[in-house]
């Protein structure tokens, strides 16, 4: 079963048949992000706290949304 880490707290999860331990962050270039951080984000990332995360955004070229207290928005599904 294919092993990813999350883009957010780079930790391993699987991802595949009969089990889905995360999802795919479709517009963000379909980077990966784990159900525990994708529920604890829901109203956005705290950017001081994962260093890595604008450097690498900014490095594939995602455009991403700070909302009004610089949290980093993560795109839900179905989110245009």
């Amino acid at each position: 079963m294919p092993c990813y880490d999350c883009c957010i707290c780079e930790r391993p999860f699987k991802f595949g048949p009969h089990v889905y331990d995360g999802r795919p962050i479709t517009r963000w270039c379909s980077l990966m992000i784990c159900r525990e951080c994708d529920c604890i984000n829901h109203d956005g990332v705290v950017a001081e706290t994962h260093p890595h995360l604008i450097p690498r955004l900014e490095s594939l070229g995602i455009k991403f949304v700070l909302d009004e207290n610089g949290l980093i928005i993560v795109p839900t599904i179905g989110s245009s």
